[in-house]
C-alpha cells in the first residue's frame, strides 16, 4: 500500500498520474545524465566563465532537470505538479533527520578517510569530488552545491522515483533500490558510499511524511557539512568532534558509536511509525473487503 496521502491525481480530479517503475526511473535518471554531459560537453567549454563555473553548474542542473520534467510528464502523463508530495511535515521529523545525517557523517567519514588512503583510484576520485569546492566562487558553490543539486535530486528521486516505487513495490525493496539509484547516479565512486544511506534516510522520512520537503532539508545539510568541512579548518575539525584521523582507536570508537546511534535512532523513529501505519491501513482493509 502507498504511504499514506499520497495523491495520483489532482484536486479537480483530472488526468491520473501512472506511477514510475525500475524502468521508468532508469530512464529519467539517463536523460538527466545525458543532459548533464552534453551541456558540459557542448555549452560549459564555449562559455568564459573562469571561477564563477559552479554558477553555470546550478544552471546546468536546472535545464537538465527541465528536460527530465519534460519526459517524465509525457511518459506518467497526468498533472505532475499537482501530484508532487509538497506536503507539511512535523518538526520531529526534521529533526530526526538531521540527527541522522550527523550521525552518518560522523560514522562514514573515517570509512572513508581510510579508503582514500588505501586506494589509489578512491583518492582520485575524492580529489574530483573536492574540486567541486572553489574558494573564488564561494556564491556559486553554495548555489550549486547546497541549494539547486539537493532541490533537483530531491524532486526526481523522492519525489518521482521513490513515490512510483512504492507505488509499484515492496517498501523494502523501494528504499533499497531507490538509494542504490540514488548513489549510482553520482558517477564517482567516493560518492558511493555516503549517498546509499543517505537514500535510504531519506526515503525513510518520505515513508514518514509524504513530503519531500525533510528529505530536501537532510540533502541540503549533508552538502552543507560537505562544503563548511572545506571551506574552514575549524569548521572541518568541529563537524568531525577533533577525531578527524581516528588516531586513537577509544575516541574513534567512540565517534562511531555515536554516528551509529544517531543513525538507528533516527531511521527507526522515522521508519517504524510509517510501516506500523501502513500495516493497519492494509489490514482494515482486508477486514472491510
Amino acid at each position: 500500500m502507498p504511504p499514506t496521502g499520497f495523491r495520483d491525481e489532482d484536486e479537480a480530479g483530472l488526468l491520473k498520474t501512472r506511477s514510475a517503475n525500475l524502468l521508468d526511473a532508469v530512464l529519467f535518471i539517463l536523460v538527466f545524465l545525458v543532459s548533464e554531459i552534453l551541456l558540459e560537453i557542448f555549452v560549459l567549454p564555449f562559455l568564459n566563465v573562469g571561477a564563477k563555473r559552479n554558477l553555470l553548474v546550478a544552471a546546468e542542473k536546472i535545464v537538465s532537470f527541465a528536460i527530465v520534467f519534460l519526459v517524465v510528464r509525457k511518459r506518467l502523463g497526468g498533472s505532475l505538479v499537482a501530484t508532487m508530495p509538497f506536503l507539511s511535515a512535523p518538526a520531529t521529523s526534521y529533526l530526526l533527520v538531521a540527527a541522522g545525517v550527523i550521525g552518518l557523517h560522523l560514522f562514514l567519514e573515517p570509512i572513508e578517510a581510510f579508503l582514500s588512503r588505501t586506494s589509489p583510484s578512491y583518492h582520485y576520485y575524492s580529489l574530483r569530488l573536492g574540486a567541486l569546492y572553489m574558494p573564488n566562487d564561494i556564491a556559486g558553490t553554495i548555489l550549486s552545491t547546497i541549494i539547486v543539486a539537493p532541490a533537483v535530486e530531491e524532486l526526481l528521486f523522492r519525489g518521482v522515483i521513490l513515490r512510483g516505487f512504492f507505488q509499484n513495490y515492496r517498501i523494502s525493496t523501494a528504499l533499497l533500490l531507490s538509494s542504490l539509484l540514488f548513489s549510482l547516479c553520482h558517477h564517482n565512486p567516493a560518492q558511493f558510499i555516503g549517498p546509499f544511506f543517505s537514500g535510504v534516510l531519506f526515503g525513510a522520512a518520505y515513508l514518514r511524511t509524504n513530503s519531500v520537503f525533510p528529505c530536501l532539508a537532510g540533502h541540503m545539510l549533508t552538502n552543507g557539512i560537505w562544503f563548511f568541512a572545506r571551506a574552514n579548518k575549524a569548521a572541518s575539525e568541529l563537524l568531525s568532534l577533533g577525531l578527524l584521523r581516528g588516531d586513537d582507536p577509544v575516541l574513534l570508537l567512540v565517534r562511531e558509536g555515536l554516528g551509529i546511534l544517531l543513525v538507528a535512532l533516527s531511521f527507526l523513529l522515522l521508519v517504524l511509525p510509517a510501516m506500523w501505519k501502513t500495516v493497519a491501513q492494509d489490514n482494515d482493509g482486508s477486514h472491510h473487503s
